[in-house]
């Protein structure tokens, strides 16, 4: 549901706008949106399951989110072959 300026708003306006927009908008005011999963039939796509469910994670990223996501593990990547050098 789409209410301009809502971040501004006391819970009391936001009650009223809510309620106003879906008394003149209905249905057509909200949108339903669905989650994406991975319902595993066999044995061995249970065992893939981990995997799947990264992969629908990455997929559902923002591109912010996943540059995010690859500076972090470029970082503990680093660290770690650094922690390994002076202590190996």
């Amino acid at each position: 549901m789409r209410i301009p300026g809502w971040q501004h708003m006391d819970p009391d306006q936001l009650e009223t706008a809510v309620l106003r927009t879906l008394k003149t908008k209905g249905f057509e005011a909200v949108e339903v949106l669905e989650r994406v999963r991975y319902n595993p039939v066999t044995s061995f796509d249970l065992l893939l399951t981990p995997l799947n469910d990264a992969g629908l994670y990455w997929r559902s990223l923002q591109l912010s989110e996943a540059i995010s996501w690859v500076i972090w593990i470029f970082i503990c990547c680093r660290l770690r072959k650094v922690l390994r050098r002076r202590h190996g």
